[in-house]
C-alpha cells in the first residue's frame, strides 16, 4: 500500500477507536468491550509503526473481540473484519483477506445500504484484491462501482474519491491502458490539490504517478513535465538531502538516461547519491547504487 491509499487505510483503523467507545450497547458485556476496544488500540499502534505482521496478529485478536462483545452482524464486528482483511492483504494473505472482506461487505450492505460509504470502502478493497490476482475486470467493475458510490458523498468524500480514482490509474496502467490511466490519475490529482493545497505530500505523488505513466506511453516530455514538478515539491517541503527528496532525483536520471541524455542524467543521478549519502552515509549502497548502474561512479 502507497501514498494516499495507505493514508486513508491509516485512517480507517484509527476511526476504529471512535465506534468501539460508543459500542457499549445494552446487554453487551462491559468486559469483552473493554478488551475489543484494547485490541483495536493496538492493531492501529501496530500499523501506525510500520510492523505488519504484529499488526495482522492483533487485528485477529480485535476481530475475534469485537465479534464476542458485539456479535458477528455489528458495524463494529464489520469493521474489525475489515481492517484484518487490509492487514493479511499487506501481508499476502490474499484468498483470507477476501473471504474476510466478503462478509464484511455483506454486513455493512444489511447495516448501512448498498450506496453507503462503508459499502463502497469493502468494494474498493475487493477490487485491489481482484487486481493484485490479475482479475482485471473484475477489479475495474468493483473499484468503479466504488468511484459512483463515493462521488455521491459531497466533499467529505472528496479524498475517497481521489483514491478511488488513483485505484483505477492503477489498474489501467498495469493494463497498458495509458489514456484511461493518465485521465482518472489527473482527476485523482484535482482533488488533491483542491483539498490538501498545491505542495503536500500526495500531490507530489500523484504527479510522480503521472509521470510513470506518460514514461510507459513514450511520452518523455510530459513524464519530465510531472516529475520535475514532483521533484520541485519534495525539496521545498523536504529539503535536498531527505531521501525522498534523492529518489526524485533518481526518477528524473533514469528518464534521461533512457533517452540518451547522459549529461542530465550523470547529473541528477550525482543529486540523488549525494542526497542518499547524507541520509545513509557516503559509503552505503543507497548513496552509489544509481551511479554504478550506469557507469557514473
Amino acid at each position: 500500500m502507497r501514498g494516499i491509499a495507505r493514508t486513508l487505510a491509516a485512517a480507517a483503523l484509527a476511526a476504529m477507536l471512535a465506534v468501539a467507545a460508543a459500542a457499549q450497547e445494552p446487554g453487551a458485556d462491559p468486559v469483552q468491550v473493554r478488551l475489543a476496544e484494547a485490541r483495536n488500540r493496538t492493531t492501529v499502534e501496530l500499523f501506525r509503526a510500520g510492523d505488519a505482521e504484529a499488526a495482522s496478529a492483533a487485528a485477529e485478536e480485535a476481530a475475534a473481540a469485537n465479534a464476542a462483545a458485539l456479535g458477528g452482524g455489528h458495524e463494529q464486528t464489520a469493521t474489525a473484519r475489515f481492517n484484518l482483511a487490509l492487514m493479511r492483504r499487506m501481508t499476502g494473505r490474499l484468498e483470507e483477506a477476501r473471504a474476510l472482506h466478503d462478509r464484511a461487505l455483506a454486513a455493512r450492505e444489511a447495516l448501512f445500504g448498498a450506496e453507503s460509504a462503508p459499502v463502497a470502502d469493502s468494494l474498493l478493497a475487493l477490487g485491489q484484491i481482484d487486481r493484485d490476482e490479475g482479475h482485471r475486470d473484475a477489479a475495474e467493475t468493483r473499484m468503479r462501482r466504488a468511484l459512483a458510490i463515493r462521488e455521491t458523498l459531497g466533499e467529505a468524500a472528496v479524498l475517497e474519491v481521489a483514491q478511488a480514482h488513483d485505484e483505477l490509474s492503477r489498474l489501467y496502467r498495469a493494463a497498458g491502458r495509458f489514456d484511461a490511466a493518465r485521465t482518472h490519475q489527473l482527476a485523482a490529482l484535482e482533488r488533491l490539490q483542491n483539498r490538501l493545497g498545491p505542495r503536500h505530500p500526495l500531490v507530489a505523488d500523484s504527479l510522480d504517478t503521472l509521470g510513470a505513466i506518460a514514461r510507459a506511453a513514450d511520452d518523455r516530455a510530459g513524464a519530465e513535465a510531472f516529475l520535475a514538478r514532483a521533484l520541485a515539491i519534495r525539496q521545498s517541503t523536504l529539503g535536498p538531502d531527505h531521501p525522498v527528496t534523492a529518489r526524485a532525483f533518481d526518477a528524473l536520471a533514469r528518464l534521461h538516461a533512457g533517452a540518451g541524455d547522459w549529461v542530465r542524467a550523470a547529473a541528477h543521478f550525482r543529486r540523488a547519491a549525494e542526497g542518499l549519502a547524507a541520509a545513509f552515509g557516503p559509503d552505503s549502497a543507497e548513496a552509489g547504487a544509481g551511479l554504478r548502474e550506469l557507469g557514473f561512479a
